[in-house]
């Protein structure tokens, strides 16, 4: 058995690493901490409260002695070990419904820390049992336990030769186990999501629309400046819609506009202004709200997302080739202008601190009053208004709007 074999094998069998005693400490008859307060009926935690703060250790607690148990049986045999956590992979179910109910969890502790009553019992509590740690860390123990199962595996595969008997188990182990992690991370993003949008919908002033559910994934939020308006708006983009929200004095939202996707217009190049772009519901166009990001960068985020949701809620099917052509399109002169701004000022930056501004313009003046000077001498005789044509500026952008319309009308056809 190699080094790293050994430091496997000591993972396997370390009852500290794979079988928590806080999870013992937690809910051990008459000194865990959920026993206490469940056979201590003058403590005031409500009864949701209570369940919110453990939500199912219980069953984590059970699941995991056993799993423990299986463990112990293999010894130092790595690929034994493995065939635990295949064998037990749908056990480890229990730790999305508690990974899901954590923040909760870490709401109600809050809650009760800020209790004088509550935040004296915790304390002895802890006193009691003779350890450091408060309640939340061992609250937080296992979701950092099923989290860390697919990274120890991971190590033991990296160092198992492929031709070696059992790694197929271990293999599948870790495959086992990395899907868990990202099902419960995803259950996690989601549940997370579903607070946010809950939390939206609460502060919403006199909304009579659809419930914010309906809308879909929130996509992005921000706050930006408006054309018409003194106060920033805040924007949020869902999968079914955008709404373009003021924030009152209490602090709730009222609702200034409310576009699906599937009436939703996008004018991205505004002239001479590079931060900013037209929302436009299509049912509408005489409502036309102008959006300022704070950078370029903010800007083709949002652009990027609102294309891409008008393009995937269109009534009618759109070509692959055409939807990569409308997400290519957009990008104004005066933004590719401020981009080559950007880069220069990045590449000036190491240098010394320019001159104040009223030197730098009488310096400017005097290289174009010399420039002037020394171009007249130069210059050959001047030529005749009609002997000068000027390049056909217009002609050109025309050309380029035909060639993208004609290659859109061929992937439509």
């Amino acid at each position: 058995m190699g080094p790293a074999m050994a430091r496997w094998a000591k993972i396997g069998t370390d009852r500290s690493m794979l079988m928590d005693t806080g999870l013992f400490i937690l809910v051990n008859h008459g000194k865990g901490y959920l026993r206490h307060i469940l056979e201590t009926p003058e403590l005031s935690i409500p009864e949701e409260d209570v369940v919110a703060l453990f939500g199912n250790i219980e069953a984590i607690y059970h699941f995991s002695r056993g799993f423990l148990e299986c463990l112990e049986q293999c010894g130092h045999d790595a690929v034994s070990i493995a065939s635990c956590f295949v064998d037990m992979t749908d056990g480890f179910d229990i730790y999305t419904q508690y990974c899901t109910n954590y923040p909760r969890s870490v709401v109600v502790l809050t809650q009760c820390v800020n209790d004088t009553q509550l935040a004296v019992m915790f304390k002895q509590r802890q006193s009691m049992l003779g350890h450091g740690l408060p309640l939340g860390a061992y609250l937080l123990k296992p979701i950092q336990r099923v989290l860390k199962y697919h990274l120890l595996l991971q190590k033991i595969v990296n160092n198992y030769d492929e031709n070696e008997t059992g790694y197929d188990v271990i293999a599948k182990a870790l495959h086992s186990m990395t899907h868990m992690a990202a099902h419960i991370n995803e259950m996690k993003r989601k549940h997370e999501h579903t607070m946010r949008v809950q939390e939206i919908q609460s502060v919403l002033h006199d909304w009579d629309g659809h419930d914010l559910m309906t809308y879909g994934d929130l996509i992005l939020e921000d706050s930006f400046r408006m054309s018409g308006a003194k106060l920033s708006r805040q924007l949020f983009l869902f999968e079914k819609g955008l709404l373009v929200t003021k924030k009152r004095e209490d602090g709730h939202l009222l609702v200034k506009a409310a576009i699906e996707s599937s009436n939703l217009m996008l004018i991205e190049s505004v002239p001479k202004e590079p931060l900013s772009f037209h929302v436009i519901p299509f049912n509408n166009p005489r409502v036309q709200y102008t959006v300022q990001a704070r950078n370029l960068e903010q800007k083709r985020k949002w652009c990027r997302e609102i294309k891409r949701l008008i393009l995937e809620n269109f009534q009618s099917v759109i070509p692959d080739k055409v939807k990569e052509l409308v997400m290519q399109l957009g990008k104004s002169r005066e933004e590719e202008d401020l981009d080559r701004s950007l880069c220069e000022i990045r590449e000036q930056a190491p240098r010394q601190h320019s001159a104040p501004e009223y030197l730098e313009k009488r310096r400017a003046g005097r290289r174009k009053s010399t420039s002037t000077i020394l171009a007249a001498r130069r210059s050959p005789p001047l030529r005749r208004r009609s002997d000068i044509t000027p390049p056909n500026f217009a002609s050109r952008i025309k050309s380029r709007l035909s060639d993208t319309a004609e290659e859109v009308r061929k992937q439509l056809s």
